[in-house]
């Protein structure tokens, strides 16, 4: 399962960045482009591309091998 995480400051109703995990470790982090969309890094920061909801964008990362 993952989990979304708000990074930042708190007043601001968008976050610039955004970490998701999962229960065992970070899976990576996405960033807000603003009218772009959400840039997606892996937990190596690597650029996935970037996808136009926050949902989309958590997808695109891999789910931790055990």
């Amino acid at each position: 399962m993952k989990h979304i995480t708000r990074c930042g400051p708190s007043r601001n109703p968008v976050p610039s960045i955004l970490s998701v995990h999962s229960d065992q470790a970070c899976l990576g982090h996405l960033l807000n482009r603003g009218k772009a969309g959400w840039e997606v890094f892996n937990a190596d920061d690597k650029s996935l591309g970037t996808f136009p909801t926050t949902q989309e964008a958590a997808a695109a990362l891999p789910e931790v091998q055990a």
